[in-house]
């Protein structure tokens, strides 16, 4: 998990600070509290599910070309519907994104 951090640290020239890692399971059984939240400097903050989300899309090649998993994968993996993950993924991309300037 580290390991993987670090690479997007490296890749959005982020500063991530990890407040709290749960199990998947248990994560989806309860809401997140107002700490459940990884900083990104520059880009907000991302939700434990939202982070969850990103994270297992990036190990399971969901951004690589062409693809190596697919949407409904990742949701059937996280016990969530498509639309769910795709909402999650959609947030974190944007939160991530939001400090990197335009071309």
């Amino acid at each position: 998990m580290q390991q993987q951090l670090a690479e997007i640290e490296d890749e959005y020239s982020a500063d991530i600070t990890l407040l709290k890692l749960a199990a998947a399971s248990s994560a989806y059984n309860t809401p997140p509290s107002n700490n459940d939240q990884t900083t990104i400097k520059g880009g907000g903050h991302l939700t434990v599910r939202q982070r969850e989300a990103f994270l297992l899309a990036r190990s399971w090649g969901y951004y690589e070309y062409p693809r190596e998993t697919t949407a409904r994968e990742l949701a059937a993996e996280l016990g969530i519907s498509k639309t769910t993950l795709l909402e999650h993924l959609r947030k974190a991309e944007a939160k991530l994104l939001t400090g990197i300037d335009s071309f």
